[in-house]
């Protein structure tokens, strides 16, 4: 019997999509020092997010920015 299932996210709903990369999104701010992590009311914008991200990383005056983090932290 063949699944009627989708596969691939491509197959999923837009509305399904759009919950999964939102979550990829927050779940990447939560592995941010707390110091570097993004006030919750601009993860949505992101002109607001670039320009905390410059901020805090001081990218425009530096560079591109590197965060250190210990490998035992991690999830896998």
């Amino acid at each position: 019997m063949h699944s009627s299932l989708p596969t691939e996210t491509y197959d999923m709903p837009h509305t399904i999509t759009t919950v999964l990369r939102y979550k990829e999104l927050i779940d990447s701010f939560n592995e941010l020092p707390k110091d570097k992590r993004p006030p919750e009311e601009i993860w949505f914008s992101s002109e607001r997010l670039e320009r905390w991200f410059d901020d805090v990383f001081d990218r425009k005056s530096h560079g591109a920015s590197t965060i250190e983090f210990d490998l035992s932290e991690v999830e896998g």
